[in-house]
Formats: structure tokens, C-alpha cells, sequence
């Protein structure tokens, strides 16, 4: 699935988002930010955040050689799955089959970690035979010593865009629970 037109910017403390589920998500986030300098990871608690929930992504923050970071897909939301064809659940985001959009996401990545805040960013994603618009927001969560170990993402398709997950997702009754867990 080729993206085009990948574009991100840091968001300043004031700043709204026009998706009214990202933005409700920040919202979300700058408000348990005021109780602790970053919030922890329990921030991404699947009761919290279901008006959401098929929609996000963890990524684990992974320190490796050099002072360079890695990240690995902790959990990736079933909308994601759907439009994207693909669960890269537990594989690396430098690994990406799409070469651009992993090495601009890395990009993201280490903005966001580096400075603690808010990312958001614009991608024109091909499903199928044609580009839609894609918005992502990339939140920080950390441990108690306040460093990054873990971003938390928003992923929003446009309504018109097809799903282009060949196989039926089969029902996951336990869905809510399997992700409390691997929280």
C-alpha cells in the first residue's frame, strides 16, 4: 500500500485538531498530562480510550546500539488491520515493506520520544486503486522516571475508504480484555 505526501509537524499546547476522535484523544492526553509531567502507559486503557479503540496503535520504544531507537508494533487496532491489508502486531516499523513511509515514521518516532509531545501527521495512503488522506496523532507515554518507553497512536481513515483485508476479520468477543493485557 504506497503513501505519497507524508508530512508532520510537533503541536503546540493550544493547538486543536479538526477530527473531533483525534482530537478528543489529545484532549485526552494533555489533560492527564497536568497530573504528571508525561503519562504513563496505563494512559492507554482500552476503557478509556474505546470511543477509539480500532483505531489505535502501541509501539514499544526500543533503545538499541548507538543511541538510536527501534520500535516494535505492540498492538495495532482492527480498523488499521482492515484498510491496511496486514497485522504488523509484534514486527519492526524500520521493517515497514514501504520503505518511505518507514523511514518517515521512524522520523516521527523520534520527534515525538525527543521532545515529549504531540506529533501529528498527514498521509496520502493508496488502498486498492486510489489515494485517501490519512491523519495520524503520536502520543508519548512513559515509566516512572519519565522516560518514553511507549507511543500511543491514533490512525484515522476517511468513511469512503475501502477495507482491503482480503480474509474476514473473524469476531473477537474478548478483544477489550486480550488488549488490557498486552498493556
Amino acid at each position: 500500500m504506497p503513501s505519497r505526501d507524508i508530512a508532520f509537524r510537533l503541536l503546540n499546547p493550544e493547538e486543536k485538531l479538526a477530527d473531533p476522535l483525534l482530537g478528543r484523544l489529545l484532549q485526552d492526553w494533555r489533560f492527564a498530562a497536568l497530573w504528571s509531567d508525561l503519562p504513563s502507559t496505563r494512559f492507554a486503557d482500552p476503557l478509556r480510550l474505546r470511543y477509539l479503540l480500532g483505531s489505535l496503535v502501541l509501539l514499544d520504544v526500543v533503545p538499541s546500539e548507538y543511541g538510536l531507537r527501534r520500535y516494535r508494533y505492540r498492538l495495532i487496532g482492527t480498523n488499521i488491520v482492515a484498510h491496511q491489508g496486514r497485522d504488523r502486531t509484534g514486527s519492526w516499523l524500520d521493517q515497514h515493506d514501504e520503505a518511505e513511509f518507514a523511514m518517515a515514521a521512524q522520523k516521527v518516532c523520534d520527534l515525538v520520544v525527543e521532545q515529549r509531545c504531540p506529533v501529528y501527521a498527514g498521509v496520502s495512503r493508496q488502498i486498492l486503486d486510489r489515494f485517501y488522506p490519512v491523519q495520524h496523532l503520536v502520543l508519548p507515554l512513559g515509566n516512572a522516571d519519565g522516560t518514553v518507553i511507549r507511543l500511543l497512536g491514533g490512525e484515522i481513515y476517511p468513511r469512503e475508504a475501502p477495507d482491503c483485508f482480503l480474509e474476514r476479520l473473524s469476531p473477537r468477543s474478548g478483544y477489550v480484555t486480550e488488549m488490557a493485557e498486552m498493556l
